[in-house]
């Protein structure tokens, strides 16, 4: 499996600085390739630098500012990404996922 993941690029949105560190150390032992920020805004800046069809995003539910993941990864949506998770600590029965969102998922790097 980390073969397959080896060929994507994988970015976490996520303004808890813990959790980011963990992702890189995490990414860093599987030689996965990761960019991760701290604000939605830091990647659209960067967006362009990307390309949508091999890279899988995870963006965090709720960003500060009272910014909401779940808007933030339209927007991504938008720009062509298909592969979007919902990163949360919170039960996913708590959220309701759009389509535009493959799937709610915890807070632990998915190649750990």
């Amino acid at each position: 499996m980390l073969q397959e993941l080896s060929n994507k690029k994988f970015i976490l949105i996520d303004n808890d600085k813990i959790i980011r560190m963990s992702w890189e150390i995490a990414a860093k032992k599987a030689a996965i390739n990761l960019s991760t920020f701290s604000n939605s805004q830091d990647f659209f800046e960067k967006e362009n630098t990307f390309t949508s069809h091999n890279t899988i995003i995870y963006i965090d539910y709720e960003l500060d500012n009272g910014v909401n993941g779940i808007e933030e990864a339209k927007k991504i949506f938008d720009l062509g990404y298909k592969e979007i998770f919902l990163a949360t600590g919170y039960q996913g029965d708590d959220i309701v996922k759009p389509d535009y969102i493959k799937e709610i998922v915890g807070k632990r790097a998915p190649f750990e």
